[in-house]
Parts: C-alpha cells; structure tokens; sequence
C-alpha cells in the first residue's frame, strides 16, 4: 500500500508570496495617499475659488447701481509690510429700503450711499488663524505673503453740506477722503465705531492674497474698472511652505475680469 505524503509550502513559495502581498500593500497605500492629496488640492481650490466669486459678485452687483464717473479708487491701508491692497468707492442710486434704482425728476441718478471696498489684513491674527504673518512686499510696495486679508464693503451715508455735492446728487455727495474708514477689523469683527455716516460694514470675501483695482487701464475701453484677485490654496500650501512667511504664488489662483459701470 502506497501512502501519500502532504507538501506544505517551501520556503521559497513563502518569501515570493509575501513579498507579492507587500507590494500589493505598498501599491495601495501610494494609491490612497494619491487620492487624498487630488482631494485636498480640489477642496483647497474650490474654496479659493468661492471666495474669488463671492468678491466678483458683490462688486458686480453694487457697480450696476453707480455709474462710471463717481467710481474712485487708491491704495488701501499698510498692515504688514506693504499696502494691504486697493480701495474702490463709488456713489449708489439704490434706495437703502427699498432696493430700487432712484431717479430724480430729470433722470439722473439721485445718490443715496457711498459705498467702499477694499482689502485688509485683519488685526488680532494670532488669535484668529493661530499664527502670525511675518509679511513680505512685492515690487510695486504691496504685501504678497498674508493669503488672509479679507475684503470689506462698507455703506456709508455723506450727505452734502450746505454748498451742494462737489459731485453728487442733493442727497449724496462722493466721499473725497476714505482714509478713516480703512481700518482693521478684529478677526472677522467690524467695528463700526468713530466713522462718519458709516451704516454697515460686511465681510465680501475672505483669505484673499491681493485685491487691486484700476479705473480706464486699458486704452480704448471707455469705462472699464479692471479688478485683479487673487487667493491662495492655503490648506495645500501649509503642508510644505511656511504660510505668511513667503511667496505663495505656485499655490495662488487669479481672477481678471472688467466692470463697465453706465454712464450717467
């Protein structure tokens, strides 16, 4: 009688399949870890990019209630190192209540608010993003290394006094200094305090790395206020850059677009 005798696994069939079962492991882990990295940049984007919209939006929106001849524009205010960004006002004909686009008697715009935006970068960073921004200024003097300035819209009411507006209606007349409204917000909190006629300051966007703003740049092109945004994809960029402390430009996305504002 023949017995049969059991082979069991050689050492050798032993190294290969563990080593095939490594690989397979090895294999899937770079395959996750790829995964995540394409999810965090795409979420690190999307959020760059809704406040970029959020900004064009609301320009957008208050623009088509002025006209082109009351849209002013200069440097912001200096936080860091350099001017935080630009400041961009402009007279409103919508009725503060109502939303309506007032008219006077002969047609024209009849002024109701000045309305103001600009971008700061905002006081009490430490306690807000957990760091400081060491800040850093590009050639043209602005700051370029804080991706969280955040821009600000401001309602400010300026009615004339008794000579009549310089340029206005008899209800409204164009703010010629916006320097005591440029101020730092507290994190996120706007104060409203020691400004004349302001009724409301907003938050239009948030973590943006530059907001600049030019009036008829391009020749040619009557009325045009040409807006150059730009927001950093901070989440991607802090896992390898220090944030605040350097260019962020190859994790930055910009957004160019042009406002024709009517005439009057």
């Amino acid at each position: 009688m023949t017995t049969r005798r059991l082979k069991g696994i050689t050492l050798i069939e032993l190294v290969v399949g563990f080593s095939v079962f490594t690989l397979l492991l090895v294999v899937l882990a770079a395959a996750l870890n790829r995964s995540r990295e394409v999810w965090r940049r795409a979420s690190a984007s999307n959020s760059s990019q809704t406040e970029l919209r959020k900004a064009f939006w609301a320009l957008d929106r208050d623009l088509k209630e002025s006209t082109f001849q009351t849209v002013r524009a200069s440097t912001g205010p200096i936080s860091l190192s350099g001017f935080d960004g630009d400041a961009v006002w402009f007279l409103s004909a919508q009725d503060p209540t109502t939303g309506e686009f007032l008219r006077t008697d002969d047609g024209h715009p009849r002024w109701q608010r000045n309305i103001l935006y600009y971008s700061v970068v905002p006081d009490q960073h430490g306690q807000t993003f957990g760091f400081n921004c060491a800040g850093g200024a590009d050639d043209d003097g602005y700051e370029a290394f804080c991706p969280h300035k955040i821009l600000v819209r401001k309602v400010i009411n300026n009615p004339p006094g008794a000579a009549g507006p310089t340029i206005g209606s008899e209800d409204q007349e164009l703010l010629t200094d916006v320097a005591p409204y440029l101020t730092r917000p507290q994190g996120y909190t706007i104060s409203t305090s020691g400004q004349p006629g302001l009724e409301s300051a907003t938050i239009a966007a948030k973590n943006l790395q530059s907001f600049r703003a030019a009036l008829e740049p391009n020749p040619g092109w009557e009325n045009e206020v040409a807006f150059t945004l730009a927001a950093t994809r901070i989440e991607e960029a802090s896992r390898t850059h220090r944030i605040g402390s350097e260019a962020l430009d190859s994790f930055t996305q910009t957004f160019n677009f042009s406002l024709f504002p009517p005439e009057e």
